[in-house]
């Protein structure tokens, strides 16, 4: 299997994060002050004000299909 070149980016970069995702994770699982913190946080605090308002919009609009079903052949006998 021959990789392209943003494929091979997209590995690294991907590699890259999520070792930093399970470094932040195990540095901070069991330190009880900074999982009490993380709602407090100014993101989250923003994430929790606008969660209603993004519901909202995301069920105002009707989406469009991402795929079309195809037709298939029906097997009557």
């Amino acid at each position: 299997m021959k990789l392209n070149e943003w494929q091979l980016l997209g590995l690294v970069v991907g590699a890259f994060a999520a070792v930093i995702v399970v470094d932040v994770f195990l540095q901070y699982q069991s330190n009880a002050d900074f999982r009490a913190a993380f709602p407090k946080l100014p993101t989250a605090g923003f994430a929790k004000s606008r969660a209603n308002e993004m519901i909202h919009q995301e069920m105002a609009t009707p989406s469009v299909p991402t795929f079309a079903d195809e037709e298939r052949p029906s097997e009557e006998g």
